[in-house]
């Protein structure tokens, strides 16, 4: 071993003997219920809010109370009322109490004594009494009338009777509406158009339309003929030594089979033979219209022309000719035409005498009788339901008990009385009011506490927090320090 070895062997022991564990930082930490805030340790401690009242006032049923006092009002006792002098006072009345002498009666404050007395019947000037009415005779000259129907004429009455006139018409003619018509009826002429004729009972006309088509009833046409394809199935032919099966020619190997056609077939296709021949067209007309032989025709066919000969009028489907006049008129006997529409007959009649109503004739002379009821009166007194009645009156006496005064019709008695002390709020005491006010309690926090910003009664308690190291290691000089020693 070198001395170079021995050297680093003994260095590497104290190496091992003084190593430290490098330096740790320490945490911080707080008691229970702290909260950490930076270096220090926080605990917030609440309370309840204390309620107090006011200065003056102290707590009745779970409030403030201040009591007051308050002067009490001057007022009148119960049933009584001030009045102009500012004295209570009472006025009790009463109606009054009448009386009256005998015989009387006390009606609309007066004493009365009704009689009767003797009733009188009269009669208006110009009427003369019957009775108990009274009569007077109207004497007026009759008015001259026509009787109804008639109308005046000077002094006499004329009565206009009308009647329809009888109508007639002359022979040959037949009467329509207001007129005499005498007709003549001949047959219509029937005539069609210039190309066409009447067959039965319409006009016919032919117009060409076109040439005949040559067509073929089956076949294609060649010229003027048809040529018709036929086709039948090719025969199959083996060669020697070959058998035809499915299809095809067998022997020991097997070969596509050769076609062959009948006689007068050609072959088109492998297995189709073809025969074309010739057959006889004919002309035809295109749909709707008819041969004459080389032409196609269409035929028209219309109502013919029907009118009435000259001087003929078409009425109801006959031609009528008419011969118009007017009616011949006929009055009954007496009377007379009056234009074409009436027949007028005059009678005249004396006019009568007529009186106004109510009225009675006595030739030409009308009497009317008015009868009224006979005026009554009295000859003392005043007539109240067709009697005579008198009145006389006498005063009235009025009288009110011992210690009422008579006014007007009342009786009326005053009491007095003094003011009194009334409390409008509160309960009188003594000479005063006492009035109960209540009042906003004051709030407070416990001695050592603040309101906070959560609006509740808080205390804070502050300690430094403390370094604390992992287990193991200790504090030293601001960190946390482990040593371990090695041999």
């Amino acid at each position: 071993m070198t001395l170079i070895q021995l050297f680093c062997i003994a260095l590497f022991s104290c190496c091992l003997i003084y190593l430290s564990a490098a330096g740790i930082q320490p945490t911080l930490s707080c008691p229970k219920d702290y909260v950490q805030t930076g270096k220090v340790c926080l605990r917030v401690e609440y309370a309840d809010f204390i309620n107090d009242c006011p200065k003056g006032s102290k707590i009745e049923e779970n409030r403030c109370v201040r009591r007051e006092t308050v002067a009490p009002e001057q007022a009148c006792p119960s049933g009584f009322q001030q009045n102009q002098d500012k004295k209570c006072e009472r006025i009790d009345r009463f109606s009054v109490r009448t009386e009256c002498e005998k015989d009387y009666n006390f009606e609309n404050g007066l004493c009365v004594r009704v009689s009767h007395g003797e009733t009188h019947l009269s009669c208006p000037k110009g009427y003369r009494q019957e009775g108990a009415s009274c009569v007077k005779s109207l004497k007026v000259e009759a008015e001259s009338v026509c009787p109804p129907g008639t109308i005046a004429k000077g002094d006499k009455c004329e009565r206009e009777e009308s009647v329809k006139p009888d109508y007639s018409c002359p022979k040959d003619y037949i009467r329509v509406g207001n007129e005499c018509v005498q007709e003549d009826t001949a047959e219509k002429v029937v005539e069609c158009e210039k190309g066409s004729k009447l067959e039965g009972s319409l006009c016919v006309q032919k117009v060409q339309v076109g040439s005949q088509e040559f067509v073929c009833p089956e076949g294609v046409a060649k010229g003027k003929k048809c040529e018709v394809s036929e086709t039948i199935p090719a025969v199959p032919v083996c060669k020697k030594g070959f058998v035809f099966e499915n299809n095809r020619c067998i022997r020991i190997e097997e070969q596509e089979p050769s076609f062959e056609c009948d006689k007068g077939y050609k072959m088109v296709d492998r297995d189709l033979c073809e025969r074309r021949f010739d057959v006889a067209g004919q002309y035809v007309c295109p749909p709707g219209t008819v041969s004459d032989g080389k032409k196609c025709t269409v035929t028209e066919s219309f109502p013919p022309l029907v009118s009435c000969p000259k001087d003929y009028s078409d009425l109801g489907g006959r031609c009528v000719r008419r011969s118009v006049r007017k009616l011949d008129i006929h009055c009954p006997k007496g009377f007379k035409e009056d234009g074409r529409t009436s027949c007028i007959l005059v009678t005249e009649s004396k006019m009568d005498s007529v009186c106004p109503g109510g009225a009675v004739l006595h030739g030409k002379i009308c009497e009317t009788i008015e009868i009224v009821d006979a005026n009554l009166s009295c000859k003392k007194g005043r007539l109240v339901d067709n009697k005579c009645i008198e009145m006389s009156n006498r005063p009235v006496k009025f009288s009110c008990p011992k210690g009422f005064k008579h006014e007007g019709d009342s009786c009326v008695s005053k009491t007095t009385a003094k003011l009194e002390n009334v409390c409008r709020e509160g309960n009188p005491v003594k000479d005063k009011c006492e009035v109960l006010v209540v009042v906003e309690t004051v709030q407070s926090c416990p001695k050592g506490f603040v309101v906070g910003i959560s609006g509740r009664c808080q205390k804070a308690h502050a300690t430094e927090a403390k370094h604390t190291c992992p287990v193991g290691t200790k504090l030293e000089s601001g960190f946390c320090v482990q040593r371990k020693l090695r041999k």
